[in-house]
């Protein structure tokens, strides 16, 4: 893990280290961990997508799950791309 992410500065970093620890019943991971090495499966993925979808109250792809399989890859997607809100027709 670098020192330049922190779970603790960021409230959407925080949403996604908390949803895939959750999922994954890991009291922790490495935001640079690739995620299926972590264990998470198609299924754990599906999961997380409706729960992020949820917690952030926005539309999110669900194939940007799959091309961000890490915490810190797919934070950075979240806070960096602008969606809709829940319900909205992605694209």
């Amino acid at each position: 893990m670098t020192a330049d992410f922190d779970a603790t500065t960021s409230t959407t970093a925080r949403t996604v280290t908390r949803i895939w620890t959750t999922e994954l019943g890991v009291p922790a991971l490495d935001p640079d961990l690739w995620l299926p090495h972590a264990g998470a499966t198609s299924a754990h993925t599906l999961r997380a997508h409706r729960a992020l979808r949820a917690a952030l109250g926005r539309d999110i792809p669900l194939p940007a799950l799959f091309r961000h399989p890490t915490i810190r890859s797919l934070t950075a997607y979240l806070v960096t791309t602008p969606h809709g809100p829940t319900g909205a027709r992605s694209r």
